[in-house]
């Protein structure tokens, strides 16, 4: 039986080179956004999996 610490994700923003990238904490990543502005789509990016 896996206990519910165990199997619990969280969703964070990890900066990569010229860009940020969003991920769960497991090391998957989800997204990937580059360039100018890149932390800001991720960010929107977030906000749209959550509305």
């Amino acid at each position: 039986m896996v206990s519910a610490m165990k199997s619990a994700l969280a969703i964070i923003l990890k900066p990569i080179a010229w860009g940020w990238a969003v991920c769960l904490t497991d090391g998957r990543e989800l997204a990937r956004f580059r360039g100018p502005g890149a932390q800001r789509r991720a960010r929107d990016y977030l906000r749209a999996c959550f509305v």
